[in-house]
């Protein structure tokens, strides 16, 4: 009899051990994180970490209807073209694109350095315009030393009435930020009627500190921004300046030699059947 009473003892033992472990233990909606009457908020631990990733779109922070071609400046697309801000240059200038986290936009950047570009680096965008409205915006960074030198960018399209004429956009107030040592400003301009069939972001300056380029918009209607009313800078068109010419010059130069790499197709000269 004594080992059935030693057995006996061994199971009350365990069963008393399990009753107690199981009371100890937090229910599953305190281990999920949630909020009970007696206790408070419990940590959901580190399977939680799994959903503080922010969510991306297919196209960053660019509206979909965005009007720019080629807003990521892919170099090996069409869209972008870099070209000198001096006459009698002998070579195109070089530009450079960039994925950094730090900059106002989760975009990739195009750099303008200053360095090595003897005859000057002025960038040309295209976008697709249209009738009506438009609104365009776009990101310039400089060295925080150098946040005081001022970016020239205009839109230089075709006037319905009174021919190839641009349009200079302004730096857009309460939009400054310094990030990683560069300091940006949002430029933006209002159009009340867009250019007929394509439109042409020309940026360039004369000063030695490099240009930052990133998240270019154009879309029809009113850009509503979130940390202020609406853009409401209206330009007037005038007529080209020395550096939109030189500017137009250089998209002319470059389709008339895409134009020529193209060749000519020449209609086939029927041929007779073979005979069997």
């Amino acid at each position: 009899m004594k080992p059935v009473l030693h057995t006996a003892l061994i199971t009350a033992g365990l069963i008393l051990n399990s009753a107690c472990t199981s009371s100890e233990q937090p229910s599953p909606e305190t281990d999920a994180g949630m909020t009970t009457p007696d206790a408070g908020p419990v940590d959901a631990g580190p399977l939680a970490a799994r959903y503080l990733v922010p969510p991306k779109g297919l196209f960053g922070d660019t509206p979909v209807s965005n009007r720019f071609l080629n807003p990521n400046f892919d170099l090996n697309a069409e869209g972008w073209l870099a070209y000198p801000t001096m006459s009698g240059a002998t070579r195109l200038p070089s530009v450079q694109r960039r994925f950094e986290p730090h900059t106002p936009t989760r975009q990739p950047l195009l750099v303008m350095p200053k360095d090595g570009n003897d005859f000057g680096v002025g960038v040309v965008g295209t976008a697709r315009a249209g009738a009506g409205a438009f609104d365009i915006t776009v990101w310039f960074g400089r060295p925080t030393e150098a946040a005081a030198e001022p970016v020239t960018a205009s839109i230089v399209g075709m006037h319905i009435t009174d021919g190839e004429m641009a349009w200079d956009l302004s730096p857009l107030e309460g939009t400054e930020q310094v990030i990683a040592e560069r300091t940006w400003v949002q430029y933006g301009l209002h159009m009340n009627e867009g250019p007929v069939g394509f439109a042409n972001l020309v940026i360039t300056d004369d000063s030695s500190a490099p240009i930052f380029v990133t998240g270019p918009v154009m879309i029809p209607g009113t850009i509503q921004r979130p940390q202020g009313p609406a853009v409401d800078l209206s330009g007037k068109p005038r007529h080209l300046g020395p550096r939109e010419t030189r500017a137009m010059q250089a998209m002319a130069q470059r389709f008339k030699k895409n134009l020529g790499r193209v060749a000519p197709t020449r209609p086939l000269l029927p041929r007779t059947a073979p005979q069997r």
